[in-house]
């Protein structure tokens, strides 16, 4: 069941509190030297940034849903080349961002570059011919609800957005802030080019809520999935609108980027 944000009593409570959110949300902090440096992931941090990463999602509902579905022995290892070579290629078309070293990164798409590189395209494939049956059909699962779901809330104006498409700390740096700065390096691009941004996510809603973004819709996962015991999985998507764009003399107050 697809659902888009209602009119009910209970979903004006929510939005009060979700606008309240935004609104301190907004009042970013100003910079000191203890802010986190964002830089542009290197390829010798790889190792690093696909540890963060896989140690990052390794309880989230999505992760725990597919890996219910995925008994064999080397579903890590298959994990482990495809964030590495993903990573590999964002490198290459400049669209990942970290935090000491590989410690905490953002993945990012933008109009015309928003897909996977020939390398996945390759590597890929031969990764999900190891799937099993019932992992299979919950990738596809998903991918039908979430095309159709984007579809519903975005439309063709996804074409001309941004979206986050992999944002993780790792477990022993959470807490820093480090997630809300690569957020909001993402945003500051979104506003100097006046673009909308999305994210699909599950468990982090209130992060994102944190840092300018509302839910425009989500959908569940295992509802209709007998061999599934859990909870319904959320898939979810978010939006955050373009902002007047600060100065440039002003960026550096609100994030420190460092290349």
């Amino acid at each position: 069941m697809i659902c888009i944000t209602g009119t009910s009593e209970a979903m004006v409570r929510i939005r009060k509190e979700r606008k309240t959110r935004r609104l301190f949300a907004r009042r970013r902090p100003m910079y000191t030297p203890e802010d986190p440096t964002v830089k542009p992931l290197r390829y010798h941090d790889l190792p690093r940034a696909v540890r963060a990463a896989q140690d990052a999602f390794r309880y989230n509902s999505f992760n725990r849903y597919m890996e219910d579905a995925d008994p064999t022995p080397y579903r890590e290892l298959r994990g482990t080349v495809s964030f590495t070579v993903g990573f590999a290629e964002a490198i290459r078309s400049g669209r990942i961002l970290a935090i000491d070293h590989g410690d905490a990164i953002l993945y990012f798409g933008v109009p015309g570059n928003n897909d996977t590189g020939p390398i996945s395209k390759i590597i890929n494939p031969i990764l999900n011919s190891a799937d099993p049956p019932e992992l299979h059909k919950r990738k596809l699962e998903f991918r039908t609800r979430i095309t159709a779901l984007i579809r519903l809330v975005l439309g063709p104006g996804i074409n001309e957005m941004l979206e986050i498409q992999v944002l993780a700390t790792s477990p022993s740096k959470q807490g820093r802030g480090y997630g809300t700065a690569l957020v909001n390096i993402v945003n500051d691009m979104a506003d100097a080019q006046g673009r909308k941004t999305f994210v699909i996510t599950g468990d982090a809603q209130g992060f994102y809520e944190t840092v300018g973004y509302r839910l425009v819709g989500e959908d569940w996962l295992g509802i209709d999935n007998p061999s599934w015991d859990g909870p319904p999985v959320p898939i979810r998507v978010m939006l955050r609108e373009p902002r007047p764009s600060l100065r440039y003399s002003d960026i550096g107050r609100s994030s420190s980027w460092s290349v």
